[in-house]
């Protein structure tokens, strides 16, 4: 007893949910590493991979051949048989091997009979042992697991954990310290199989954060076909970017295994909810239902394959957002019936809509589905604008929406509406006394000087809490209070094309790139002086300067004798040394950052914060600012670091990290880290601020 001992367990199996339930049953009590195969092909695979390491084979008795020849291929094995009917006559026909009945399945006994296995040994191969005296039938079994099954063998173990339901569990990521590992992953429990692939619930350790692992197994590894078309699942895949779909974070090839991973979605789907019969108002299943309408709209535009989309992909996350399975495909896209889609989705909806709230809006929209003239929405390109129209005309119905929230936030919106409604009141009483005369000049009138927003904020060192638990050391540093504004990159390129240089340039930045000077940039340096809107929204010179890659950031960073902050100095300047998850605290506050929480289509765009899109650095310098007096690090824009990852796409490529919520993306907390597509990417959505190791 007390002795820890690394196990190699192999479950072979050719039916999934005995699978699923015996990795389960032995990982949640802390064996393993615990390897799944489903028949000889996959088997035979980890011959030349696993194979010496594994020290024990659960298999069905059927499978005794198999057994026999990993024994004389790769070496000693223990082996636990599982039988059906008379275990008497198993045990004359395998005369020394562990015999155990099929069913029920015999967790407890497994387990301790694999703990007495590890008490007797510290290292592989083990000593044989006795043989346990096996049991007459399944009745005798029964009878006795029902008074402590693992109390044959003489040992007690803990009741296995109840399972919980995908994307309806709280992670834990402290627990089963001893589970299975593929490279940084530690696998967690066994999600899904098919005869291609094994997805597993895992932790990624170095950076503490849930994710969904998809394993090709290791007979199709072997396959060129099956490879192929699994890469070009994980390329399609990575190819999505997009607020509501779940990303591919990377994928990697490790020792033979072929892997990728995924977004974790916590929440609950459509296809849950109405199995827990749980009930949403219209408003809720209004958004989960044009979530899904914008994210395949959003494939379909885009040229991406894609597969069917079902209830279980549609996700209301414990966030209070809809989300969205990555539905992408990399195979050709096959007819896809959408009016079937969309009425099952519907459907579906509707089972779970709170008949006791306003239902007038999503009924009419449901009638529109099922009618069959011209009329009728058939298409998901047809029922997005229903959908929007759908969503106004409930919001028109109801209360104001900073009736629903508390005082301080409504103070916060209502007061910064305010304040532009008197602006704007205050503009068009002079434009009127002013008359034609001043027209050519009151949009530079009207537009805001920029301010002076060029304060560094210290940050002591010392330990913090990185991402989800890790302790960390920084020493101390100094970061931009603000993110870089659209007047202060002008002032960089007027001083590039006075006395043009490169020695600003990052050594590593490409030949090919000449210039620093934005996609668009006069049009929206233009639009920001008068106050104007640039791409559908206001702009002036103190909004975020954005179109910006990782090489102007750089660029523009050592211009001002700075540099970019790395993640681990944004994540303290976010998050303090008390590791919180948002600048206020522990819980979401939409309102409070100008997140994508309002960036939907329609009159509810920005109705949240105030915001449709980008704002002023300072908008939210009140209610969006970390305890060390850092704005804007939960929203506005994202934010380039000098930090990288692994390329989700391309194996081995690191791409420069990006920090931080945007205007454009559903509220997410300040652990969150996403790989950049390139250091050449530059969107509206992302800008930078800069950091220093001293006072500058």
């Amino acid at each position: 007893a007390g002795i820890a001992v690394l196990m190699v367990l192999l479950v072979l199996h050719d039916q999934a949910p005995v699978r699923q339930a015996l990795y389960a049953g032995l990982t949640r009590r802390g064996f393993g590493p615990c390897l799944t195969a489903a028949g000889p092909d996959d088997t035979r695979a980890l011959h030349r991979t696993a194979g010496p390491a594994v020290a024990v084979i659960v298999t069905p008795v059927e499978n005794a051949p198999l057994v026999a020849e990993w024994r004389q291929l790769v070496g000693p094995v223990r082996a636990v048989f599982l039988a059906d009917g008379d275990l008497r006559e198993w045990a004359v026909r395998l005369p020394g091997e562990m015999l155990l009945p099929a069913d029920p399945l015999p967790i407890d006994a497994l387990v301790g009979w694999i703990t007495a296995l590890t008490a007797e040994t510290t290292a592989l191969p083990v000593p044989a042992l006795p043989v346990a005296a096996p049991l007459q039938d399944r009745a005798e079994f029964s009878a006795a697991a029902s008074s402590g099954a693992a109390e044959i063998f003489g040992f007690a173990t803990p009741p296995a954990p109840a399972g919980v339901p995908l994307g309806d569990h709280q992670p834990d990521p402290g627990q089963n310290q001893d589970a299975p590992s593929l490279g940084d992953y530690e696998l967690m429990e066994i999600l899904r199989e098919d005869e291609q692939t094994v997805t597993y619930r895992a932790l990624q350790r170095s950076v503490q954060r849930m994710v969904v692992l998809e394993r090709l197994r290791s007979g199709q590894a072997l396959q060129p076909e099956s490879v192929r078309a699994f890469r070009a699942l994980v390329r399609s895949q990575a190819a999505v970017v997009h607020p509501q779909i779940a990303a591919v974070y990377e994928a990697q090839e490790q020792d033979g295994r072929i892997f990728y991973t995924r977004e974790w979605i916590e929440g609950k789907n459509l296809a849950l909810l109405r199995k827990q019969r749980q009930r949403l108002g219209q408003d809720t299943l209004l958004d989960l239902l044009s979530a899904a309408a914008e994210a395949i709209v959003w494939l379909d535009t885009h040229g991406i394959a894609r597969r069917a989309v079902t209830p279980s992909d549609v996700v209301l996350g414990r966030d209070g957002l809809p989300r969205v399975a990555n539905l992408a495909t990399g195979a050709a896209p096959p007819f896809q019936d959408e009016a079937a889609e969309i009425r099952g989705l519907m459907a579906a909806a509707q089972a779970v809509l709170d008949t006791a709230k306003p239902v007038e809006a999503i009924q009419q929209v449901a009638a529109r589905i099922e009618d069959p003239s011209s009329r009728g929405l058939k298409t998901w390109s047809e029922l997005g604008p229903a959908l929007a129209d759908a969503r106004r005309r409930a919001a028109e119905a109801r209360p104001p929406h900073t009736r629903r929230l508390s005082p301080g936030t409504q103070e916060v919106v209502t007061g910064r509406r305010w304040r532009q409604r008197t602006v704007l009141a205050t503009v068009a009483t002079v434009a009127a006394l002013a008359g034609a005369a001043l027209f050519h000049w009151l949009p530079y009138w009207q537009a805001p000087e920029a301010r002076l927003l060029d304060e560094m904020v210290r940050v002591p060192g010392g330990s913090f809490i990185y991402q989800t638990g890790e302790m960390r050391d920084l020493p101390e540093f100094w970061i931009s209070k603000y993110e870089v504004t659209i007047a202060q990159y002008a002032d960089f390129l007027e001083d590039l094309d006075r006395t043009p240089t490169t020695r600003h340039d990052h050594p590593r930045q490409p030949p090919s790139k000449k210039s620093h000077q934005p996609a668009d940039w006069n049009s929206l340096l233009g639009a920001a002086r008068k106050g104007a809107t640039w791409r559908g929204h206001p702009v002036d010179l103190n909004c975020p300067v954005t179109n910006v890659d990782y090489w102007d950031a750089w660029a523009y960073a050592r211009w001002r004798g700075r540099r970019l902050p790395t993640e681990e100095e944004w994540e303290k300047a976010a998050r303090s040394s008390d590791g919180r998850l948002y600048p206020w605290g522990r819980e979401p506050a939409a309102p409070r950052a100008n997140t994508g929480a309002d960036f939907v289509e329609g009159s509810g765009r920005g109705a949240q914060d105030g915001f449709a899109g980008w704002s002023p650095v300072d908008a939210f310098a009140t209610t969006d600012l970390s305890p060390y007096g850092v704005a804007g690090m939960a929203g506005n824009v994202s934010e380039w670091t000098d930090s990288t990852m692994l390329h989700p796409e391309v194996l081995d490529q690191q791409v420069p990290v990006l920090r931080g919520g945007s205007y454009a993306l559903r509220p997410m907390d300040l652990v969150q880290r996403r790989p950049a597509a390139s250091a050449e990417a530059a969107d509206p959505a992302t800008g930078f601020r800069t950091a220093a190791d001293r006072v500058p």
